[in-house]
Protein backbone atom coordinates (compact mmCIF):
# COMPACT_ATOMS: atom_id res chain seq x y z
CA UNK A 1 0.00 0.00 0.00
CA UNK A 2 1.03 3.59 -0.62
CA UNK A 3 1.11 6.79 1.39
CA UNK A 4 0.37 10.13 -0.28
CA UNK A 5 1.46 13.40 1.32
CA UNK A 6 0.62 16.97 0.37
CA UNK A 7 2.09 20.22 1.65
CA UNK A 8 1.11 23.75 0.68
CA UNK A 9 3.00 27.06 0.71
CA UNK A 10 4.67 29.50 0.61
CA UNK A 11 3.35 30.55 4.04
CA UNK A 12 6.31 32.68 5.17
CA UNK A 13 6.55 34.53 1.85
CA UNK A 14 2.83 35.27 2.00
CA UNK A 15 3.03 36.60 5.56
CA UNK A 16 5.78 38.97 4.41
CA UNK A 17 3.19 40.73 2.23
CA UNK A 18 1.32 41.84 5.36
CA UNK A 19 1.69 45.17 7.14
CA UNK A 20 -1.26 45.07 9.54
CA UNK A 21 -2.78 42.59 11.99
CA UNK A 22 -5.69 41.70 9.72
CA UNK A 23 -3.30 40.95 6.85
CA UNK A 24 -1.12 38.66 8.99
CA UNK A 25 -4.26 36.75 9.93
CA UNK A 26 -5.41 36.59 6.29
CA UNK A 27 -2.02 35.35 5.08
CA UNK A 28 -2.25 32.52 7.59
CA UNK A 29 -5.95 31.69 7.37
CA UNK A 30 -6.10 31.38 3.58
CA UNK A 31 -3.84 28.29 3.65
CA UNK A 32 -6.00 26.61 6.31
CA UNK A 33 -9.05 27.59 4.23
CA UNK A 34 -7.61 25.90 1.14
CA UNK A 35 -6.60 22.76 3.05
CA UNK A 36 -10.04 22.52 4.66
CA UNK A 37 -11.77 22.86 1.28
CA UNK A 38 -9.47 20.23 -0.26
CA UNK A 39 -10.26 17.83 2.59
CA UNK A 40 -14.00 18.46 2.27
CA UNK A 41 -13.94 17.85 -1.48
CA UNK A 42 -11.93 14.64 -1.06
CA UNK A 43 -14.51 13.37 1.44
CA UNK A 44 -17.76 14.45 -0.20
CA UNK A 45 -16.91 14.57 -3.91
CA UNK A 46 -14.32 11.80 -4.15
CA UNK A 47 -15.94 9.71 -1.38
CA UNK A 48 -12.82 9.16 0.72
CA UNK A 49 -13.40 7.67 4.18
CA UNK A 50 -11.96 8.84 7.54
CA UNK A 51 -9.61 5.85 7.57
CA UNK A 52 -7.88 7.20 4.45
CA UNK A 53 -6.69 10.28 6.37
CA UNK A 54 -3.76 9.75 8.71
CA UNK A 55 -3.31 13.49 9.27
CA UNK A 56 -5.25 15.65 9.96
CA UNK A 57 -8.26 14.21 11.73
CA UNK A 58 -11.35 14.84 9.53
CA UNK A 59 -14.17 13.60 11.78
CA UNK A 60 -15.85 17.02 11.91
CA UNK A 61 -15.82 17.39 8.11
CA UNK A 62 -17.24 13.92 7.45
CA UNK A 63 -20.60 14.70 9.04
CA UNK A 64 -21.13 18.00 7.16
CA UNK A 65 -22.22 17.75 3.54
CA UNK A 66 -22.57 21.49 2.84
CA UNK A 67 -19.23 23.26 3.17
CA UNK A 68 -21.00 26.49 4.20
CA UNK A 69 -22.26 24.72 7.35
CA UNK A 70 -18.80 23.90 8.69
CA UNK A 71 -18.40 25.49 12.17
CA UNK A 72 -16.47 28.76 12.27
CA UNK A 73 -13.65 29.32 14.73
CA UNK A 74 -12.00 32.56 13.56
CA UNK A 75 -8.84 30.59 12.82
CA UNK A 76 -7.92 27.64 10.65
CA UNK A 77 -7.75 24.38 12.56
CA UNK A 78 -5.99 22.44 9.83
CA UNK A 79 -2.19 22.45 9.28
CA UNK A 80 -0.44 22.98 5.96
CA UNK A 81 -0.11 19.28 5.11
CA UNK A 82 -2.21 16.18 4.51
CA UNK A 83 -1.17 12.53 4.76
CA UNK A 84 -3.38 9.77 3.34
CA UNK A 85 -2.97 6.01 3.14
CA UNK A 86 -4.21 3.93 0.24
CA UNK A 87 -6.87 1.41 1.27
CA UNK A 88 -6.75 -0.63 -1.95
CA UNK A 89 -4.40 -0.73 -4.91
CA UNK A 90 -7.01 0.60 -7.36
CA UNK A 91 -7.25 4.00 -5.64
CA UNK A 92 -5.55 6.92 -7.38
CA UNK A 93 -5.16 9.28 -4.43
CA UNK A 94 -2.54 11.34 -6.24
CA UNK A 95 -4.80 11.93 -9.23
CA UNK A 96 -7.86 12.66 -7.09
CA UNK A 97 -5.92 15.25 -5.09
CA UNK A 98 -4.77 17.00 -8.26
CA UNK A 99 -8.34 17.10 -9.55
CA UNK A 100 -9.71 18.47 -6.27
CA UNK A 101 -6.99 21.13 -6.01
CA UNK A 102 -7.82 22.35 -9.52
CA UNK A 103 -11.48 22.77 -8.57
CA UNK A 104 -10.70 24.48 -5.26
CA UNK A 105 -8.30 26.93 -6.94
CA UNK A 106 -10.85 27.80 -9.65
CA UNK A 107 -13.37 28.79 -6.99
CA UNK A 108 -10.73 30.61 -4.94
CA UNK A 109 -9.63 32.61 -8.01
CA UNK A 110 -13.25 33.63 -8.70
CA UNK A 111 -13.74 34.81 -5.12
CA UNK A 112 -10.47 36.78 -5.11
CA UNK A 113 -11.22 38.49 -8.43
CA UNK A 114 -14.74 39.45 -7.34
CA UNK A 115 -13.46 40.89 -4.06
CA UNK A 116 -10.65 42.89 -5.69
CA UNK A 117 -12.96 44.46 -8.24
CA UNK A 118 -15.57 45.32 -5.61
CA UNK A 119 -13.05 46.82 -3.18
CA UNK A 120 -10.68 48.80 -5.35
CA UNK A 121 -13.10 50.25 -7.88
CA UNK A 122 -14.35 52.82 -5.34
CA UNK A 123 -11.35 53.02 -3.02
CA UNK A 124 -11.30 56.54 -1.42
CA UNK A 125 -8.10 58.49 -1.87
CA UNK A 126 -7.69 59.03 1.93
CA UNK A 127 -8.17 55.39 2.93
CA UNK A 128 -5.36 53.45 4.60
CA UNK A 129 -4.87 51.14 1.62
CA UNK A 130 -4.94 53.95 -0.93
CA UNK A 131 -2.18 55.76 0.98
CA UNK A 132 -0.10 52.61 1.43
CA UNK A 133 -0.35 51.54 -2.21
CA UNK A 134 -0.04 55.13 -3.50
CA UNK A 135 0.64 55.22 -7.26
CA UNK A 136 0.03 51.48 -7.52
CA UNK A 137 -3.69 52.14 -6.85
CA UNK A 138 -4.04 54.29 -9.95
CA UNK A 139 -2.56 51.59 -12.15
CA UNK A 140 -4.56 48.96 -10.30
CA UNK A 141 -7.85 50.79 -10.83
CA UNK A 142 -6.99 51.33 -14.48
CA UNK A 143 -6.42 47.59 -15.02
CA UNK A 144 -9.44 46.34 -13.04
CA UNK A 145 -11.71 45.85 -16.05
CA UNK A 146 -9.02 43.96 -17.96
CA UNK A 147 -8.47 41.32 -15.31
CA UNK A 148 -10.13 37.99 -15.99
CA UNK A 149 -10.54 34.78 -14.05
CA UNK A 150 -7.75 33.23 -16.08
CA UNK A 151 -5.32 35.95 -14.93
CA UNK A 152 -5.90 35.23 -11.24
CA UNK A 153 -5.95 31.46 -11.72
CA UNK A 154 -2.68 31.61 -13.65
CA UNK A 155 -1.11 33.66 -10.87
CA UNK A 156 -2.28 31.22 -8.17
CA UNK A 157 -0.97 28.29 -10.19
CA UNK A 158 2.49 29.84 -10.28
CA UNK A 159 2.53 31.35 -6.78
CA UNK A 160 0.99 28.65 -4.60
CA UNK A 161 3.20 25.62 -4.02
CA UNK A 162 1.45 22.26 -3.81
CA UNK A 163 4.08 19.59 -3.26
CA UNK A 164 3.07 15.95 -3.53
CA UNK A 165 4.74 12.84 -2.19
CA UNK A 166 3.74 9.30 -3.14
CA UNK A 167 5.68 6.47 -1.56
CA UNK A 168 5.14 2.75 -1.11
CA UNK A 169 4.95 1.57 2.48
CA UNK A 170 7.75 -0.92 1.74
CA UNK A 171 10.11 1.94 0.85
CA UNK A 172 9.81 3.42 4.33
CA UNK A 173 12.41 2.11 6.73
CA UNK A 174 12.53 2.43 10.48
CA UNK A 175 16.02 3.85 10.91
CA UNK A 176 16.57 6.06 13.96
CA UNK A 177 13.33 4.62 15.37
CA UNK A 178 11.31 6.81 13.03
CA UNK A 179 7.72 5.88 12.36
CA UNK A 180 6.18 6.16 8.89
CA UNK A 181 4.68 9.53 9.89
CA UNK A 182 8.09 10.82 11.01
CA UNK A 183 9.63 9.90 7.67
CA UNK A 184 6.81 11.29 5.53
CA UNK A 185 6.82 14.57 7.48
CA UNK A 186 10.59 14.77 7.01
CA UNK A 187 10.26 14.22 3.25
CA UNK A 188 7.47 16.81 3.00
CA UNK A 189 9.60 19.33 4.91
CA UNK A 190 12.40 18.80 2.37
CA UNK A 191 9.96 19.38 -0.47
CA UNK A 192 8.98 22.70 1.12
CA UNK A 193 12.57 23.88 0.74
CA UNK A 194 12.14 24.05 -3.02
CA UNK A 195 11.71 27.61 -4.22
CA UNK A 196 9.24 28.66 -6.85
CA UNK A 197 9.35 31.58 -9.27
CA UNK A 198 6.26 33.55 -8.36
CA UNK A 199 4.54 35.75 -10.88
CA UNK A 200 4.07 39.04 -9.03
CA UNK A 201 2.82 41.49 -11.62
CA UNK A 202 0.18 42.09 -10.47
CA UNK A 203 0.47 40.41 -7.10
CA UNK A 204 -3.15 39.34 -6.71
CA UNK A 205 -2.74 37.82 -3.24
CA UNK A 206 -1.13 40.97 -1.86
CA UNK A 207 -3.88 43.10 -3.37
CA UNK A 208 -6.51 40.75 -1.95
CA UNK A 209 -4.97 40.59 1.54
CA UNK A 210 -5.05 44.39 1.74
CA UNK A 211 -8.82 44.22 1.14
CA UNK A 212 -9.51 41.45 3.63
CA UNK A 213 -12.11 43.25 5.78
CA UNK A 214 -15.67 42.49 4.60
CA UNK A 215 -14.29 39.86 2.24
CA UNK A 216 -15.47 36.28 1.72
CA UNK A 217 -12.52 35.03 3.81
CA UNK A 218 -13.61 37.05 6.88
CA UNK A 219 -17.19 35.84 6.45
CA UNK A 220 -15.92 32.28 6.13
CA UNK A 221 -14.04 32.56 9.44
CA UNK A 222 -16.54 34.46 11.61
CA UNK A 223 -20.29 34.23 12.17
CA UNK A 224 -21.13 37.89 12.70
CA UNK A 225 -17.92 39.89 12.33
CA UNK A 226 -17.04 41.55 9.04
CA UNK A 227 -13.65 42.99 9.96
CA UNK A 228 -10.54 41.99 11.88
CA UNK A 229 -9.37 43.67 15.10
CA UNK A 230 -6.82 46.48 14.94
CA UNK A 231 -3.79 46.48 17.23
CA UNK A 232 -4.98 49.47 19.29
CA UNK A 233 -8.32 47.73 19.77
CA UNK A 234 -6.55 44.62 21.09
CA UNK A 235 -4.12 46.54 23.31
CA UNK A 236 -6.84 48.59 25.05
CA UNK A 237 -9.37 45.77 25.49
CA UNK A 238 -8.86 45.43 29.24
CA UNK A 239 -10.85 48.66 29.71
CA UNK A 240 -13.88 46.86 28.32
CA UNK A 241 -13.71 44.25 31.08
CA UNK A 242 -13.61 46.60 34.10
CA UNK A 243 -17.39 47.06 34.47
CA UNK A 244 -20.62 47.24 32.48
CA UNK A 245 -20.52 51.03 32.01
CA UNK A 246 -17.04 50.88 30.51
CA UNK A 247 -18.04 47.92 28.35
CA UNK A 248 -20.75 50.04 26.75
CA UNK A 249 -18.45 53.06 26.37
CA UNK A 250 -15.71 50.94 24.81
CA UNK A 251 -18.01 49.03 22.46
CA UNK A 252 -19.67 52.24 21.26
CA UNK A 253 -16.30 53.85 20.49
CA UNK A 254 -15.23 50.74 18.56
CA UNK A 255 -18.48 50.76 16.61
CA UNK A 256 -18.43 54.51 15.86
CA UNK A 257 -14.73 54.85 14.97
CA UNK A 258 -13.41 51.44 13.94
CA UNK A 259 -16.66 49.66 13.16
CA UNK A 260 -18.50 48.49 10.10
CA UNK A 261 -16.70 50.59 7.51
CA UNK A 262 -15.99 49.52 3.99
CA UNK A 263 -12.68 51.39 4.12
CA UNK A 264 -10.37 52.26 7.01
CA UNK A 265 -8.95 55.78 7.29
CA UNK A 266 -5.34 56.42 8.22
CA UNK A 267 -6.18 58.29 11.44
CA UNK A 268 -8.88 55.92 12.79
CA UNK A 269 -6.61 54.30 15.39
CA UNK A 270 -5.35 57.66 16.68
CA UNK A 271 -8.86 59.05 16.92
CA UNK A 272 -10.03 55.93 18.78
CA UNK A 273 -7.12 56.18 21.25
CA UNK A 274 -7.73 59.88 21.90
CA UNK A 275 -11.46 59.32 22.37
CA UNK A 276 -10.77 56.55 24.87
CA UNK A 277 -8.28 58.63 26.88
CA UNK A 278 -10.53 61.70 26.87
CA UNK A 279 -13.65 59.90 28.02
CA UNK A 280 -14.67 61.52 31.31
CA UNK A 281 -15.26 58.27 33.23
CA UNK A 282 -11.90 56.82 32.15
CA UNK A 283 -10.01 60.07 32.71
CA UNK A 284 -11.53 60.89 36.14
CA UNK A 285 -10.76 57.42 37.48
CA UNK A 286 -7.26 57.28 35.96
CA UNK A 287 -8.11 54.02 34.21
CA UNK A 288 -5.93 54.54 31.15
CA UNK A 289 -2.42 53.21 31.73
CA UNK A 290 0.82 53.10 29.80
CA UNK A 291 0.40 49.42 28.92
CA UNK A 292 -2.82 50.17 27.01
CA UNK A 293 -0.60 51.45 24.20
CA UNK A 294 1.30 48.16 24.04
CA UNK A 295 0.34 44.85 22.48
CA UNK A 296 1.67 41.36 23.26
CA UNK A 297 2.60 39.03 20.42
CA UNK A 298 3.00 35.38 21.39
CA UNK A 299 4.57 32.51 19.49
CA UNK A 300 4.08 29.11 21.12
CA UNK A 301 5.09 25.64 20.01
CA UNK A 302 4.86 22.18 21.52
CA UNK A 303 7.97 20.22 22.51
CA UNK A 304 8.49 16.47 22.76
CA UNK A 305 5.53 15.92 20.45
CA UNK A 306 7.73 13.92 18.08
CA UNK A 307 8.48 11.52 20.93
CA UNK A 308 4.77 11.10 21.51
CA UNK A 309 4.08 10.35 17.84
CA UNK A 310 7.00 7.92 17.84
CA UNK A 311 5.55 6.09 20.83
CA UNK A 312 2.26 5.64 18.97
CA UNK A 313 4.09 3.69 16.27
CA UNK A 314 2.61 2.97 12.85
CA UNK A 315 -0.95 2.31 13.98
CA UNK A 316 -3.17 4.66 11.92
CA UNK A 317 -5.97 4.75 14.49
CA UNK A 318 -3.60 5.97 17.21
CA UNK A 319 -2.13 8.63 14.91
CA UNK A 320 -5.63 9.79 13.95
CA UNK A 321 -6.46 9.92 17.65
CA UNK A 322 -3.40 12.09 18.24
CA UNK A 323 -4.52 14.42 15.44
CA UNK A 324 -7.94 14.64 17.10
CA UNK A 325 -6.18 15.68 20.32
CA UNK A 326 -4.36 18.45 18.45
CA UNK A 327 -7.67 19.80 17.15
CA UNK A 328 -9.15 19.52 20.65
CA UNK A 329 -6.30 21.63 22.01
CA UNK A 330 -6.66 24.17 19.20
CA UNK A 331 -10.34 24.64 20.05
CA UNK A 332 -9.63 24.92 23.78
CA UNK A 333 -6.81 27.41 23.19
CA UNK A 334 -9.13 29.47 21.00
CA UNK A 335 -11.66 29.54 23.83
CA UNK A 336 -9.05 30.56 26.42
CA UNK A 337 -7.72 33.35 24.19
CA UNK A 338 -11.00 34.73 22.80
CA UNK A 339 -13.84 33.04 24.69
CA UNK A 340 -16.73 32.19 22.40
CA UNK A 341 -16.42 35.45 20.53
CA UNK A 342 -15.22 33.61 17.40
CA UNK A 343 -17.61 30.67 17.69
CA UNK A 344 -20.91 32.15 18.90
CA UNK A 345 -23.52 31.83 16.15
CA UNK A 346 -25.89 34.30 17.80
CA UNK A 347 -23.86 37.47 17.41
CA UNK A 348 -22.81 39.33 20.57
CA UNK A 349 -20.78 37.22 22.99
CA UNK A 350 -20.46 37.73 26.73
CA UNK A 351 -17.34 35.57 27.06
CA UNK A 352 -14.26 37.09 25.42
CA UNK A 353 -11.76 34.89 27.27
CA UNK A 354 -8.51 36.75 27.84
CA UNK A 355 -9.52 39.28 25.19
CA UNK A 356 -6.83 38.18 22.76
CA UNK A 357 -7.01 37.58 19.03
CA UNK A 358 -5.60 34.31 17.71
CA UNK A 359 -3.78 34.72 14.40
CA UNK A 360 -2.96 31.06 13.91
CA UNK A 361 -3.66 27.89 15.90
CA UNK A 362 -2.46 24.78 14.14
CA UNK A 363 -2.45 21.99 16.70
CA UNK A 364 0.41 22.76 19.08
CA UNK A 365 1.58 25.86 17.18
CA UNK A 366 0.06 29.23 18.12
CA UNK A 367 0.46 32.86 17.12
CA UNK A 368 -1.54 35.28 19.25
CA UNK A 369 -2.06 39.04 19.52
CA UNK A 370 -3.27 39.97 23.01
CA UNK A 371 -3.61 42.82 25.50
CA UNK A 372 -0.79 42.96 28.03
CA UNK A 373 -3.34 43.01 30.85
CA UNK A 374 -6.85 41.60 30.97
CA UNK A 375 -9.46 40.87 33.65
CA UNK A 376 -11.31 37.79 34.77
CA UNK A 377 -15.10 37.61 35.17
CA UNK A 378 -14.79 39.09 38.67
CA UNK A 379 -12.86 42.11 37.41
CA UNK A 380 -9.50 40.99 38.79
CA UNK A 381 -6.35 41.78 36.86
CA UNK A 382 -4.49 39.07 34.99
CA UNK A 383 -1.50 39.60 32.74
CA UNK A 384 -0.23 37.94 29.62
CA UNK A 385 1.64 35.43 31.80
CA UNK A 386 -1.67 34.23 33.25
CA UNK A 387 -2.77 33.50 29.68
CA UNK A 388 0.37 31.37 29.26
CA UNK A 389 -0.50 29.48 32.45
CA UNK A 390 -4.05 28.78 31.25
CA UNK A 391 -2.81 27.54 27.87
CA UNK A 392 -0.26 25.30 29.60
CA UNK A 393 -2.93 23.84 31.85
CA UNK A 394 -5.14 23.02 28.85
CA UNK A 395 -2.20 21.48 27.01
CA UNK A 396 -1.23 19.39 30.03
CA UNK A 397 -4.79 18.14 30.53
CA UNK A 398 -5.21 17.10 26.90
CA UNK A 399 -1.83 15.43 26.41
CA UNK A 400 -0.13 14.60 29.71
CA UNK A 401 -3.21 13.69 31.75
CA UNK A 402 -4.71 11.51 29.03
CA UNK A 403 -4.48 7.91 30.25
CA UNK A 404 -3.15 6.51 26.97
CA UNK A 405 -0.32 9.06 26.84
CA UNK A 406 0.38 9.27 30.56
CA UNK A 407 2.16 5.92 30.65
CA UNK A 408 4.49 6.82 27.75
CA UNK A 409 6.66 9.32 29.63
CA UNK A 410 8.48 8.22 32.76
CA UNK A 411 9.49 11.68 33.99
CA UNK A 412 8.18 15.23 33.66
CA UNK A 413 11.26 16.46 31.76
CA UNK A 414 10.38 14.29 28.76
CA UNK A 415 6.65 15.07 28.73
CA UNK A 416 5.08 17.19 26.00
CA UNK A 417 5.22 20.88 26.95
CA UNK A 418 5.01 24.35 25.41
CA UNK A 419 7.75 26.89 24.68
CA UNK A 420 6.84 30.57 24.32
CA UNK A 421 8.32 33.71 22.80
CA UNK A 422 6.57 36.92 23.86
CA UNK A 423 7.19 40.47 22.71
CA UNK A 424 5.42 43.47 24.21
CA UNK A 425 5.76 46.46 21.93
CA UNK A 426 4.25 49.90 21.37
CA UNK A 427 1.24 49.64 19.07
CA UNK A 428 3.03 51.68 16.38
CA UNK A 429 6.17 49.54 16.54
CA UNK A 430 6.84 47.90 13.13
CA UNK A 431 4.64 44.81 13.27
CA UNK A 432 6.85 42.63 11.09
CA UNK A 433 9.79 43.25 13.42
CA UNK A 434 7.72 42.51 16.53
CA UNK A 435 6.45 39.24 15.04
CA UNK A 436 9.94 38.17 14.00
CA UNK A 437 11.29 39.07 17.44
CA UNK A 438 8.58 36.99 19.11
CA UNK A 439 9.35 34.02 16.88
CA UNK A 440 13.10 34.37 17.48
CA UNK A 441 12.56 34.49 21.25
CA UNK A 442 10.64 31.22 21.06
CA UNK A 443 13.32 29.59 18.93
CA UNK A 444 15.99 30.60 21.46
CA UNK A 445 14.37 28.49 24.18
CA UNK A 446 13.70 25.57 21.82
CA UNK A 447 17.45 25.34 21.35
CA UNK A 448 19.28 22.22 22.51
CA UNK A 449 20.99 24.39 25.11
CA UNK A 450 17.79 23.86 27.12
CA UNK A 451 17.43 20.09 27.27
CA UNK A 452 14.19 20.20 29.25
CA UNK A 453 12.46 22.92 27.19
CA UNK A 454 9.24 24.25 28.83
CA UNK A 455 10.35 27.89 29.02
CA UNK A 456 8.96 31.28 28.19
CA UNK A 457 11.19 34.00 26.77
CA UNK A 458 9.75 37.51 27.06
CA UNK A 459 10.94 40.93 25.99
CA UNK A 460 9.33 44.34 26.55
CA UNK A 461 10.50 46.97 24.07
CA UNK A 462 9.55 50.43 25.36
CA UNK A 463 8.51 53.29 23.10
CA UNK A 464 11.77 54.99 24.15
CA UNK A 465 13.80 52.09 22.72
CA UNK A 466 14.76 50.61 26.10
CA UNK A 467 14.05 46.93 26.56
CA UNK A 468 14.12 44.25 29.24
CA UNK A 469 12.88 40.70 29.73
CA UNK A 470 13.83 37.25 30.91
CA UNK A 471 13.89 33.53 30.19
CA UNK A 472 11.61 31.87 32.70
CA UNK A 473 11.95 28.14 33.41
CA UNK A 474 8.50 26.59 34.01
CA UNK A 475 9.82 23.20 35.11
CA UNK A 476 9.42 21.82 38.62
CA UNK A 477 12.79 21.33 40.31
CA UNK A 478 13.22 18.14 42.34
CA UNK A 479 16.15 19.42 44.45
CA UNK A 480 14.23 22.35 45.97
CA UNK A 481 12.92 20.98 49.27
CA UNK A 482 12.83 24.16 51.39
CA UNK A 483 9.87 25.70 49.58
CA UNK A 484 6.78 23.96 48.23
CA UNK A 485 6.49 26.41 45.35
CA UNK A 486 8.89 26.66 42.44
CA UNK A 487 10.27 29.95 41.13
CA UNK A 488 7.75 29.95 38.27
CA UNK A 489 4.89 29.91 40.81
CA UNK A 490 6.33 33.02 42.48
CA UNK A 491 6.80 34.64 39.08
CA UNK A 492 3.10 34.11 38.27
CA UNK A 493 2.03 35.45 41.67
CA UNK A 494 4.12 38.58 41.32
CA UNK A 495 3.21 39.32 37.70
CA UNK A 496 -0.49 38.51 37.80
CA UNK A 497 -2.20 37.03 40.87
CA UNK A 498 -1.01 39.63 43.39
CA UNK A 499 -1.22 42.68 41.15
CA UNK A 500 -4.82 43.45 42.10
CA UNK A 501 -3.76 45.14 45.32
CA UNK A 502 -1.91 47.71 43.19
CA UNK A 503 -4.86 48.51 40.97
CA UNK A 504 -6.17 51.55 42.85
CA UNK A 505 -2.80 53.03 43.82
CA UNK A 506 -0.75 52.51 40.68
CA UNK A 507 1.41 55.64 40.91
CA UNK A 508 2.30 54.99 44.55
CA UNK A 509 3.18 51.37 43.91
CA UNK A 510 5.09 52.29 40.78
CA UNK A 511 7.42 54.20 43.12
CA UNK A 512 7.57 51.19 45.48
CA UNK A 513 8.58 48.70 42.76
CA UNK A 514 10.99 51.16 41.17
CA UNK A 515 12.77 51.68 44.49
CA UNK A 516 13.29 47.92 44.91
CA UNK A 517 14.64 47.40 41.38
CA UNK A 518 16.91 50.45 41.70
CA UNK A 519 18.35 49.38 45.06
CA UNK A 520 18.90 45.78 43.99
CA UNK A 521 20.74 47.00 40.90
CA UNK A 522 22.79 49.49 42.93
CA UNK A 523 23.80 46.81 45.45
CA UNK A 524 24.19 44.06 42.87
CA UNK A 525 27.65 42.84 44.06
CA UNK A 526 26.32 42.32 47.61
CA UNK A 527 22.87 41.14 46.57
CA UNK A 528 24.27 38.42 44.32
CA UNK A 529 26.22 36.91 47.22
CA UNK A 530 23.47 36.98 49.88
CA UNK A 531 20.62 35.85 47.60
CA UNK A 532 21.52 32.16 47.95
CA UNK A 533 21.29 32.15 51.76
CA UNK A 534 17.80 32.64 53.19
CA UNK A 535 18.97 34.25 56.46
CA UNK A 536 21.43 36.60 54.77
CA UNK A 537 18.79 37.56 52.19
CA UNK A 538 16.29 38.28 54.99
CA UNK A 539 18.83 40.54 56.71
CA UNK A 540 19.54 42.25 53.39
CA UNK A 541 15.84 43.04 52.92
CA UNK A 542 15.39 44.15 56.54
CA UNK A 543 18.32 46.57 56.33
CA UNK A 544 17.72 48.05 52.89
CA UNK A 545 13.92 48.10 52.61
CA UNK A 546 12.82 49.70 55.86
CA UNK A 547 11.05 52.86 54.69
CA UNK A 548 7.30 53.47 55.27
CA UNK A 549 6.41 52.60 51.67
CA UNK A 550 8.14 49.24 52.09
CA UNK A 551 6.37 48.49 55.37
CA UNK A 552 3.01 49.24 53.76
CA UNK A 553 3.71 46.54 51.17
CA UNK A 554 5.61 44.08 53.38
CA UNK A 555 3.65 41.01 52.19
CA UNK A 556 4.45 41.77 48.58
CA UNK A 557 8.05 42.55 49.48
CA UNK A 558 8.35 39.16 51.21
CA UNK A 559 7.00 37.52 48.06
CA UNK A 560 9.75 39.20 46.04
CA UNK A 561 12.32 38.02 48.60
CA UNK A 562 11.10 34.41 48.32
CA UNK A 563 11.04 34.62 44.51
CA UNK A 564 14.67 35.72 44.52
CA UNK A 565 15.80 32.96 46.90
CA UNK A 566 13.92 30.13 45.18
CA UNK A 567 15.11 31.33 41.76
CA UNK A 568 18.73 30.98 42.80
CA UNK A 569 17.95 27.50 44.14
CA UNK A 570 15.97 26.40 41.06
CA UNK A 571 18.49 27.38 38.40
CA UNK A 572 21.88 25.82 37.78
CA UNK A 573 25.07 27.59 38.84
CA UNK A 574 25.83 28.26 35.18
CA UNK A 575 22.53 30.15 34.91
CA UNK A 576 23.07 32.63 37.77
CA UNK A 577 23.40 35.57 35.38
CA UNK A 578 20.10 34.55 33.84
CA UNK A 579 18.53 34.48 37.31
CA UNK A 580 19.57 38.10 37.89
CA UNK A 581 18.17 39.10 34.49
CA UNK A 582 14.91 37.34 35.30
CA UNK A 583 14.57 39.12 38.64
CA UNK A 584 15.19 42.55 37.16
CA UNK A 585 12.99 41.72 34.18
CA UNK A 586 10.17 40.66 36.51
CA UNK A 587 10.41 43.79 38.65
CA UNK A 588 10.56 46.05 35.62
CA UNK A 589 7.50 44.32 34.16
CA UNK A 590 5.59 45.01 37.39
CA UNK A 591 6.80 48.61 37.25
CA UNK A 592 5.65 48.79 33.62
CA UNK A 593 2.16 47.58 34.58
CA UNK A 594 1.93 50.31 37.23
CA UNK A 595 3.27 53.10 35.01
CA UNK A 596 1.10 56.09 34.26
CA UNK A 597 -0.47 56.79 30.88
CA UNK A 598 2.12 59.34 29.79
CA UNK A 599 5.19 57.10 29.94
Amino acid sequence: MKYVGLTIGPIYKTLQKADQAREIWAGSFLFAYLIRNILHEMIHKKKYKPEHFILPNVDELVSIQDIDNIPKYGIGLYPDRIILKQQNELEDIFGDLECVIDEVLKKFASEILSRIKTYYRNLPINSTDSIRLQDYVKKLQKDLNNWQHSNVLGYLGKYLQFYFLEIDEKELNLKNNWTHIHQINYLLSNLELRSSIAWNNPDFLKIFIYSINNSFLIKNAFYSRTRFDTLIEISTREIRFINQDLKEIYDNLVKDILGEKKYQNQDDDEFFLESLQNNSLIRENSLFRSYHKYVAIIHADGDNMGKLIGALGNEPEKVRGFSAKLIEFAKKANQIIAGDRNTNKNGESEDWGFGGTPIYIGGDELVIFAPVVSRDKNGKLKTIFKLVEELDNAFDTIFNQYDEYKKIFKDSDSQPCMSYGITITYYKYPMKEAIKESHDLMEQVKNDKYKTRNRLNFKIIKHSGQYFGGIIDKNQRSDNVEYEKKSYDYFLELTSNKLNKFNNEASKNEQFINSIAHKLDLLKPIFGKVAQDSKLLQNFFDNHFDEPIHNENRDYLNLIRDYIYVSFKDYKKTEQEQVLNNIYGTLRFIHFINSNANE
